[in-house]
């Protein structure tokens, strides 16, 4: 299990999981790297409780990935922020999200790419776009 501290995007540091092995980047403000948390070709993997704030586009990715297991994650950006996705699942099959919350300024969850057996518990959900 993955238990990973709150932060900030921008603030220090992004989180890329490939292949199972943390990899941790620099970012200066002006950085094209768009999502604070991704875990990329990677199978059994657990987090548990990271708040991510203000990712300038898709906060946290899970892609081409098996049996990924989410929880007690809070992710959110203000309601002016544009095409701001809260957890983007791409090519990955066997994903749990649970009581997860996501406050963002477009989608909260955005399931694409051949994703399967997706399953959501007890998340709470909102976009600052249905004000």
């Amino acid at each position: 299990m993955l238990l990973l501290p709150s932060f900030r995007y921008g603030e220090l540091k992004t989180l890329f999981l490939f292949e199972q092995a943390f990899k941790f980047y620099e970012l200066a403000s002006d950085s094209s790297v768009d999502q604070a948390l991704t875990i990329d070709s990677s199978s059994a993997i657990r987090v548990r409780g990271p708040i991510i704030q203000n990712s300038q586009q898709m906060h946290f990715v899970i892609a081409r990935s098996v049996s990924v297991r989410v929880s007690n994650v809070l992710i959110s950006s203000p309601g002016d922020s544009p095409n701001t996705d809260g957890i983007n699942i791409s090519e990955s099959m066997n994903v749990v999200l649970l009581d997860c919350k996501i406050g963002i300024g477009d989608d909260c969850i955005s399931i694409v790419n051949a994703s399967s057996t997706i399953k959501m518990k007890k998340n709470l959900l909102w976009s600052w776009a249905w004000n």
